[in-house]
């Protein structure tokens, strides 16, 4: 597994993270997560405070940087969903508009926006810790439509997120991804980790 980082050793702990609960080709990250840091005021803003600007922003920061990592497609860009309730209420899903920064910075890359569907609603977990968000997880997100997958061949999915915590979203949509499509690969690509 390749991790590309732009600050700090985040090898252990994305490994750490991510261990069984999918098997990636790469993972690549821009930032730690950390308290009162720009990082976490830039993405409070965009996820609280309507600046879809500073997703596609970051996007093209994160596509920025999986070009100097080598990087190439053809690649399927799978945003984390949100579920429609949010989307209305943040007016965006963020991790699309990261998403579609990437989008403009990957050649051959292609976007699929409502490929995996959020189908329960839950509370914010900000205020968990690592353990609780862990255990809230449960199986709510689908496949949109397993037919949509026909077309794909050895496909290289992109799973992309603002944030990783405890991997579990992640770790969802990789296995709706590969028990659909076993030949498939993934990468997980996002702006910041939490230490």
């Amino acid at each position: 597994m390749k991790v590309y980082r732009k600050e700090g050793d985040l090898n252990s702990v994305l490994t750490t993270r991510l261990a069984g609960k999918l098997k990636t080709e790469s993972i690549t990250t821009l930032y730690w997560f950390q308290k009162n840091a720009a990082i976490q005021t830039l993405l409070h803003t965009l996820k609280y405070q309507y600046r879809p600007g500073i997703g596609e922003w970051l996007g093209e920061m994160l596509g920025e940087q999986l070009v100097s990592a080598g990087m190439t497609g053809p690649l399927w860009l799978i945003p984390v969903p949100i579920h429609p309730l949010k989307k209305i209420e943040r007016g965006y899903n963020q991790a699309g508009l990261i998403a579609r920064g990437v989008c403009r910075q990957l050649k051959n890359s292609v976007l699929l926006e409502n490929l995996i569907l959020k189908s329960s609603l839950r509370t914010s977990q900000t205020r968990l810790d690592r353990l609780s968000r862990w255990k809230n997880k449960q199986q709510d997100m689908e496949l949109n439509s397993i037919e949509s997958l026909a077309k794909f061949d050895s496909p290289h999915f992109l799973i992309i997120d603002d944030i990783i915590t405890t991997g579990a979203t992640i770790g969802q949509v990789g296995k709706l991804l590969s028990d659909a499509l076993p030949a498939s690969k993934l990468s997980v690509a996002t702006i910041a980790v939490t230490e």
